[in-house]
């Protein structure tokens, strides 16, 4: 079959003497060759394992192979030896996404030497057989039935130690605080820190939901979910335990680290949706306000809207909790009130007593969070707080993860609750310090750059540090699947280009706070190499590293662990403060995440073709070095 391969590739080639050679037909560059090249270094003996027998056999004979049919063919076609196209070992098309103008790098990511160095030429095969694997779509986009007929056919013990020893060793640093350490220290000798990450996620029809009103039964559609196994109450203070060390991991292995946080772990997903419901019914109550549409609710306008929607109570004074003339006073109607500072003054806690005033029952009545639910809310923001409070005394930043939009409201209320109060640009003493909490922002959602607008702008109104993390995203295909099925438009870009051209401009807007001493700090989590070199062009345009230490000009980047490994340590190894994302779990508990780094790897996402060829381009020199 590869031989076959070869001739109908060559004979192409040789129809053009300008026409670019395989050295390598695709059996010996994809992944047959690396899965024969592994079969022979299982086969030989201890004493015969040696990396050149072992990998560089298969490519070496398919080589000779190349070379003498492209001579033949060039003598029948007249050419001279010397006119024989120059061979590229292992020569594969690369998946990188085109950059909107070109820009010359500031680094060299592609010094393969340099930038794989603390890697082991044996993790290097790996990764390039998982890529190779998750790119076949056959395997990316039916992973879960795979696994399943796995242990159907396997047993249970014999797939867990077969993902254990690939995906799950690739992608992930171990199944608890202490057996990542390993990990965090190859990663501190190469200058990349670490943020720590427990990865567990289940579906969220898989929780054992306590009944959370009669708007639970919306979440009866199956739906792939960021979530935590819900069981209770006493699920979710177990992962705060989880979380607490987590963070004092970060502190002992990563000085100024960061540890990740997901809020589907710190209470019930259907209260979470409950609550971005309510988020939501208070948007369109603004709009309702807001009559003439532009913007800002006028004195006219909040006192005609008040009378149509809520009813006055005999006694109503200033002093009366949400009667008009309280909440007159309370929003100083006089100057108009706009969106920012509706949800500045208007909290989920507020909506029960507002909405008994309300003349007829409709949505916004139904979605406020009543009794147990209001008990469940408070628990909910006593968790993340505890996280908070704790990081901070250890100088440890947490992460808030993004997760689906029917989350992502509820998760925002939380995280900007908690900006404002942990992120304040002094402590008590008066002294400047850094931001504690970062939010994590979509870039591949339409609304993403509005919304990152007006949090830069609420953190510049009360006077606290704006951190953000920017992520294209993660939720693309059941987000488009739960639109189109609700017959909604999809939150999400409609191509590949407008999510780049979006992540790019979100940068820039956070890029241009921190040079105007905005007092903002930004993760650039990505895996596209253009994106990182823009980064690089705009903090030098900008002059924010001038005279300054690359690593403290509250500027990172951050990767996934067992991706784009060119680009964190070649970032690291040049001065920059470069991550990694460092998940960690139980097998069995990763393993939706591990499927869902399998689908990110198919290709449509990110540019892991030209991963793939720059580890076989650091292979084949080591194998010839």
């Amino acid at each position: 079959s590869a031989e076959t391969d070869c001739r109908r590739l060559l004979s192409s080639a040789s129809a053009s003497a300008s026409a670019p050679a395989r050295a390598s037909c695709s059996f010996c560059a994809g992944v047959g060759g690396e899965l024969l090249r592994l079969v022979v270094a299982w086969l030989l003996p201890e004493s015969g394992k040696s990396l050149w027998s072992a990998r560089a056999f298969p490519l070496f004979v398919c080589e000779m192979l190349a070379r003498r049919r492209l001579l033949l063919a060039a003598r029948r076609q007249g050419f001279a030896a010397s006119a024989t196209p120059r061979l590229r070992p292992l020569a594969m098309l690369t998946g990188a996404e085109p950059a909107a103008k070109p820009l010359k790098p500031l680094l060299d990511f592609s010094d393969t030497e340099a930038v794989f160095r603390k890697l082991s030429t044996s993790e290097l095969v790996r990764a390039y057989l998982i890529f190779n694997l998750c790119r076949i779509k056959a395997v990316s986009q039916n992973a879960a039935a795979l696994l399943a007929t796995s242990r159907g056919v396997l047993g249970e013990g014999l797939t867990r130690k077969l993902v254990k020893s690939t995906f799950f060793a690739h992608f992930c640093a171990g199944e608890d605080a202490v057996t990542i350490r390993p990990t965090i220290a190859k990663l501190r000798e190469a200058g990349v820190g670490g943020i720590l990450d427990y990865a567990a996620e289940a579906d969220l029809t898989d929780t054992a939901a306590e009944d959370v009103g009669e708007a639970t039964s919306s979440l009866e559609r199956p739906q792939q979910a960021r979530a935590y196994d819900y069981e209770s109450e006493l699920q979710c203070d177990k992962h705060v335990d989880i979380f607490l060390n987590c963070i004092d991991a970060v502190s002992a292995a990563t000085p100024d680290g960061f540890a990740a946080i997901k809020l589907t772990a710190l209470g019930n997903p259907a209260l979470l949706k409950r609550m971005s419901t309510c988020i939501v019914e208070l948007r369109r109550l603004f709009e309702k306000f807001d009559a003439n549409g532009d913007g800002v609710v006028s004195r006219a306008e909040f006192e005609a809207a008040y009378d149509e929607y809520f009813a006055a109570q005999p006694g109503d004074t200033e002093t009366t909790p949400f009667s008009k003339a309280a909440l007159m006073k309370e929003f100083e109607v006089d100057g108009g009130v706009d969106y920012l500072e509706w949800t500045i003054r208007l909290r989920l806690e507020d909506l029960p007593t507002l909405t008994e005033r309300c003349h007829t029952r409709g949505p916004l009545y139904d979605a406020a969070l009543r009794g147990e639910e209001g008990l469940l809310l408070a628990a909910l923001r006593q968790r993340v707080e505890t996280l908070a409070a704790y990081a901070e005394t250890k100088g440890v930043r947490l992460m808030i993860d993004a997760e689906q939009t029917y989350f992502q409201p509820a998760i925002d209320n939380c995280v900007l609750d908690l900006q404002q109060r942990f992120n304040g640009k002094r402590d008590a003493a008066g002294t400047p310090k850094a931001p504690v909490i970062f939010n994590t922002y979509q870039c591949y959602l339409k609304a993403t750059p509005e919304a990152l607008a007006q949090d830069l702008e609420r953190a510049d109104r009360l006077d606290y540090n704006f951190a953000a993390k920017l992520v294209r995203g993660a939720y693309m295909y059941t987000e488009r699947e739960l639109a189109a099925d609700m017959g909604y438009p999809s939150p999400v870009h409609d191509t590949i280009q407008d999510t780049h051209d979006c992540y790019n401009g979100c940068v820039a807007m956070v890029l241009d706070a921190i040079a105007g001493g905005k007092g903002a700090e930004l993760m650039v989590a990505s895996h596209n190499q253009d994106s990182v070199e823009r980064t690089l062009a705009g903090v030098k345009a900008r002059g924010i590293a001038d005279g300054k230490d690359n690593r403290n000009i509250g500027v990172y980047f951050g990767q996934l662990l067992g991706m784009a490994d060119h680009l964190s340590f070649g970032l690291g190894g040049q001065g920059y403060a470069a991550y990694k994302y460092v998940p960690f779990g139980d097998v069995d508990e990763v393993m939706p995440y591990l499927i869902r780094r399998a689908q990110e790897n198919s290709d449509f996402l990110g540019g892991v073709g030209k991963e793939i060829k720059l580890i076989q381009t650091e292979l084949v020199r080591r194998i010839r070095g």
